[in-house]
């Protein structure tokens, strides 16, 4: 972290000429500026849809979230909170996180373990958001939000500079499993889920991977049938929480 890594950035966004080419430097200066946090991402939130919608990202990603879809619910996150507050959120370690349960196991699944959420631009029940993963559990000092608000602060500077306007991924829309499964309430049966769905539907795999028994397994994939109205037997509906979930998407 140093002035001229910060002097190096406002040069770059110097020589850009709209709002896409901008996000691309910030994301990257982001990176450079702060190299714990490996991983950094663009979102747009929507309060009135309830979507976040995943703009640009920079940085090492997972296989796995190379084939998910660009939208999300904003109830399953932590950007929903600091849309409300419009005070940067920061997560020390997500694996441990019972606010988030999905992203909780999202960030086993990905390989991260804190967040940190900033604001960009807020209008309405909307914002601009730029969200940073880290590989390892950093502290609050470790984390250098001081640092990061500077640079979202250089990107909202920049962007209102220029043509603001940022490329658009597809629309996709949220599948109906997801939606349903960001609203259960109990945990365990969250985690069931995406793990049922990651072991592709397989009991023995799933059931030793959350260390219980088969019966247990079932038990809770009935639950979920009834408290959800979730079919996780349905091969799409598994598939629908691996490629929808909230993977690395903070």
């Amino acid at each position: 972290m140093t002035p001229q890594a910060v002097d190096e950035l406002a040069r770059r966004l110097a020589e850009c000429r709209d709002g896409e080419a901008i996000a691309r430097e910030v994301l990257a200066g982001a990176t450079r500026i702060c190299p714990q946090w490996q991983n950094t991402g663009l979102l747009e939130v929507d309060g009135s849809t309830g979507t976040v919608r995943l703009l640009a990202r920079h940085g090492p990603v997972s296989p796995l979230f190379d084939g998910l879809r660009t939208s999300w619910p904003l109830g399953i996150s932590p950007a929903r909170e600091l849309l409300r507050t419009r005070v940067p959120q920061f997560i020390p370690d997500m694996r441990e996180s019972a606010a988030f349960p999905l992203y909780r196991l999202d960030a086993g699944l990905q390989g991260y373990r804190s967040v940190a959420l900033l604001l960009v631009r807020a209008q309405d029940r909307s914002g601009l958001v730029v969200s940073c993963h880290s590989e390892s559990i950093l502290s609050r000092e470790q984390a250098a939000l001081p640092w990061l608000q500077l640079v979202v602060a250089i990107f909202a500077l920049a962007l209102s500079g220029v043509d603001a306007a940022l490329s658009e991924p597809p629309r996709d829309e949220v599948h109906p499993a997801v939606s349903k499964l960001a609203r259960e309430k109990r945990v365990e049966l969250i985690e069931t889920a995406r793990a049922f769905a990651f072991h592709e539907g397989r009991f023995q795999r799933t059931a030793d991977a959350l260390g219980i028994h088969v019966s247990t397994l079932r038990y809770r994939l009935d639950r979920l049938r009834d408290t959800s109205q979730l079919d996780l037997l349905d091969r799409e509906t598994r598939l629908a929480l691996l490629r929808d979930g909230a993977a690395g998407k903070s």
